[in-house]
């Protein structure tokens, strides 16, 4: 169903691609981008908000696993 999803999207973009070409093309390039210049932060804050991310996602994984599972193994 994947593969299939997939070839059907790439025909769908080939087939209307022509339509929305200046906009894929030209519309809102920014050039090189990166998150601190994005959100006028340091590299460091960036770096702490990202480890702060990883452990409250494997915090919460820790909960959920323990609130779902029914003592199963």
């Amino acid at each position: 169903m994947f593969l299939l999803g997939t070839g059907i999207g790439i025909v769908a973009f080939a087939e209307t691609e022509p339509f929305f070409a200046d906009f894929w093309n030209n519309a809102g390039f920014l050039g090189r981008l990166t998150i601190p210049e994005w959100a006028g932060v340091s590299n460091g804050v960036v770096v702490l908000g990202v480890i702060a991310m990883a452990l409250g996602a494997f915090k919460f994984a820790e909960w959920a696993e323990g609130r779902f599972s029914k003592g199963e193994s």
